[in-house]
């Protein structure tokens, strides 16, 4: 999968959704691929803008959803304090408290409370709807985690 044709066709979609003219070599990539569907060389529209994934693989949004939450983990383990292994824990528990207290309520909300903002809440929050699954056994935070 290429993380380049996926930003790529984010800009396209800003550029259509502003009502903006594409830059010439935006423009270029997104009528090559287009041609190589029309023409037959690609065979899906996944192939020709390169965001396949293998048999059994995780999808391009998916893994980027993943992604995005492991760096909130991160970045939550990073601001806490004491040793590796306290930080863990603390990451878990705050983890399994908000998915019991704060994320029932939100959810469905669209934007991050700004009392939030520079607390190990605003990880949480990013984490949590990053869209991909929370919270995480022990285990699996120990992966993410690593050596932080």
């Amino acid at each position: 999968m290429s993380v380049q044709a996926i930003d790529n066709l984010r800009a396209v979609r800003d550029c259509c959704l502003a009502g903006d003219r594409m830059d010439g070599d935006l423009a270029r990539w997104l009528a090559e691929r287009l041609q190589q569907v029309f023409s037959g060389v690609s065979t899906s529209f996944d192939e020709a803008f390169e965001i396949r994934f293998p048999r059994g693989g995780v999808p391009w949004w998916k893994e980027e959803r993943i992604r995005e939450r492991d760096a909130a983990l991160r970045a939550l383990a990073t601001a806490l304090p004491g040793t590796a292994a306290e930080r863990l824990r603390a990451v878990h528990r705050l983890t399994l408290r908000h998915a019991a207290c704060a994320w029932p309520r939100e959810q469905a909300v669209a934007a991050m409370p700004p009392h939030y903002a520079g607390t190990p809440r605003a990880h949480l929050w990013r984490a949590f709807h990053s869209g991909a699954p929370m919270p995480l056994s022990d285990r699996r935070l120990r992966t993410i985690l690593g050596g932080i």
